[in-house]
């Protein structure tokens, strides 16, 4: 019997679901509308728009068998409305523009667009285009609907159809199979179901078993036949040996995928691990923070991430590097054990906390708040030493990673497997295994390097720094003056330097001993300190001779600090009775490209020192008051030189 004669609404079906396509062109431009529209009338239904908005507003009371896009559209772009609208509205997309850069082609293609065509539009390429995918759309229903309206028409036996499932063909094979039973879908596509049996290794008798099961269920489902699953269906009506015997050639085939998977991920994660320790092995802190920031982000494809730094003296978390905290100022978190948050409870712990489900909170003891609901992330306590169970506080904390709604699928895109496999629930064990694995290993990584880099730096300050004063010593003041100097020549903007003498210095050591002298020069270090920026510098320069170096400040912002510590000094030691009056004398200038040297430039402020001193000390001069100084003298001068000489 004829099969086809026992479906007569085939080809109206067909032809029906081949009628004519429909194309929405959306473009700013209304010339190009008017175009498309005009040219392809003949073979296209044509519906034309100016804007993302009113594009939404059509695909939203109909379907479309293509869209083509405009890139440059006004508001949002073609690249953000095909991002946004991607999943809801599946529509094959054409993208044009233009702009010729190949950037914005890459993101077209990336985004799953069918082609990509420059402006100005050339008629005959884009028909072609057009006539080309849209033969493609209708191959693939012809497909769906021989499949749906007469499964068995896909099959075909001796240049004829047939109704033995044993000679039925494939047309297409689910991406799943290859998960599923280890066969490259490939192999599988145009064999018949006898070969494919075969290479799923059945024997003669449970292959008729198989045929006759299918054909008691009513034939082919489309791809669902295709499946783990439905093989598992079918092979439940199975006599129990042979039954159990295929069930657990099915499980042991998804269990050597498994292992598979997992020695995948595995290369994958060490070959992970060992390009960030690769790129944190230094002891500059901020290149540490900001490589395990970017690196911490895309190995466990993250989309928010943030690092906090443990500070043991304020019992706090600082935060350091964040994607979207701290952005309206300094974000710090106390330390309190007793409240019940995932970044206290996982310090607690002291290990990783990697949530992929909701009841995984069950594991640190903490409810899920509403803002985790549905969210995936990993806590990261960075610490140094080996984690103990069984003593916690044998590994000092140093800081937490926080990396927030993850992307499995993003994570593992590079080991080439379908893009949703690691959603599946037989593979999340994998995936839980792996991150928290993953977690541990950079804990110990992270929080080492980060801890070095901290203690270099204290020992570079240690080395720097004057054990009596807490101010930089003479050796760390003529590098950085070196350094400023260099960097307002090149970009030409100022940069002040005050020196500071301490007026009758040995007199007061004379008179009170050294110990009181020391303490005289620990109290007015505190108060210059106390004085300045954050961006400023404070030096022991030499005995009672200090100095501060002021980046991008004029003469005019110098002389008023100087005032200021001056006035500072003066006040607090006279109303100190355990201390005897003390006075400063500060001599300034402010470098702006007009000394050939920095020793020039060191000079003019030394010279306005010693005019400070020389004309009374406890007071401030500029170098730009000498040349007027100079002056008076020379016509003080002159004056009496005259008186006399008329006498």
């Amino acid at each position: 019997m004829n099969v086809l004669a026992e479906t007569p609404s085939l080809e109206s079906r067909i032809e029906e679901s081949l009628e004519k396509p429909t194309i929405l062109v959306v473009d700013d431009d209304p010339g190009v509308r008017e175009l498309i529209k005009f040219k392809f009338r003949d073979k296209y239904e044509v519906v034309t728009v100016s804007s993302s908005e009113e594009a939404e507003i059509q695909l939203e009371k109909r379907n479309f068998e293509l869209m083509l896009l405009d890139i440059g559209l006004p508001g949002e772009d073609g690249l953000r409305f095909r991002k946004r609208t991607k999943e809801k509205y599946d529509v094959p997309t054409i993208f044009f523009t233009g702009l010729n850069q190949e950037d914005l082609q890459n993101k077209s293609l990336e985004l799953g667009a069918f082609d990509y065509i420059q402006k100005p539009i050339k008629v005959k390429e884009l028909l072609f285009k057009i006539n080309n995918i849209v033969k493609k759309l209708n191959v693939d229903k012809l497909h769906y609907w021989l499949s749906i309206v007469h499964p068995n028409y896909i099959a075909k036996s001796n240049g004829g159809p047939s109704k033995d499932p044993r000679f039925y063909k494939i047309v297409s094979v689910s991406d799943s199979f290859k998960e599923d039973f280890g066969i490259d879908p490939s192999l599988i596509k145009g064999k018949t179901h006898s070969e494919m049996l075969t290479l799923l290794g059945l024997s003669e008798e449970d292959k008729e078993r198989f045929y006759n099961t299918l054909i008691k269920k009513g034939g082919v489902k489309g791809e669902e036949f295709y499946s783990r699953k439905f093989f598992l269906d079918i092979s439940s009506t199975f006599p129990k040996g042979n039954r159990l015997e295929i069930q657990g050639q099915i499980r042991n085939v998804t269990e050597k995928k498994k292992l598979e998977i997992k020695d995948r991920v595995n290369a994958l994660t060490n070959e992970q691990l060992i390009n960030l320790a690769r790129s944190i092995d230094t002891l500059d802190l901020e290149q540490i923070i900001n490589e395990s920031f970017k690196r911490t982000q895309d190995i466990f494809g993250a989309e928010l991430c943030s690092i906090f730094l443990f500070n043991y003296e304020l019992n706090k978390l600082s935060l350091v590097k964040s994607t979207h905290l701290g952005k309206d100022g300094k974000v710090e978190i106390e330390y309190n054990p007793e409240k019940k948050t995932v970044m206290i409870e996982t310090i607690k712990r002291g290990k990783p906390t990697v949530v992929i489900e909701e009841k995984d909170f069950e594991e640190i003891g903490v409810l899920p708040q509403e803002k985790y609901k549905g969210m995936r992330f990993v806590t990261i306590p960075l610490r140094i030493g080996k984690y103990d169970e069984n003593k916690k506080g044998t590994s000092e904390l140093v800081g937490i990673i926080n990396l927030t709604k993850i992307n499995l699928n993003k994570i593992f895109e590079g080991l080439g497997y379908p893009s949703k496999l690691f959603e599946k629930l037989e593979f999340k064990d994998i995936v839980k295994t792996n991150l928290k694995y993953k977690a541990e290993m950079l804990a110990g990584i992270i929080g080492t390097k980060i801890s070095n880099a901290q203690h270099h730096t204290e020992l570079r300050k240690l080395a720097d720094t004057d054990y009596l004063t807490s101010l930089y010593i003479h050796r760390k003041f003529q590098e950085d003056f070196e350094k400023e100097f260099k960097r307002c020549v090149r970009y030409n903007s100022p940069f002040s330097l005050l020196l500071i003498d301490v007026d009758h210095f040995k007199k007061v050591n004379d008179a009170y001993g050294h110990q009181v002298g020391d303490k005289v020069l620990r109290t007015l270090s505190a108060i210059i300190k106390d004085s300045v920026r954050n961006t400023d510098s404070c030096y022991r320069y030499g005995g009672e001779e200090l100095a501060v170096i002021l980046p991008n400040t004029d003469t005019e912002g110098a002389y008023n600090l100087a005032e200021r510590i001056r006035r500072k000094i003066e006040k607090f030691t006279s109303l100190n009775k355990k201390l005897p009056n003390i006075t400063v004398s500060i001599g300034v200038n402010s470098y702006l490209n007009n000394f050939t040297s920095k020793q020039e430039f060191f000079e003019s402020v030394d010279k306005a020192l010693y005019r400070a001193k020389a004309s009374g000390r406890n007071r401030v001069v500029r170098f730009d008051e000498l040349q007027n100084y100079s002056l008076v003298s020379k016509i003080t001068g002159w004056f009496k030189r005259l008186k006399r000489y008329k006498a």
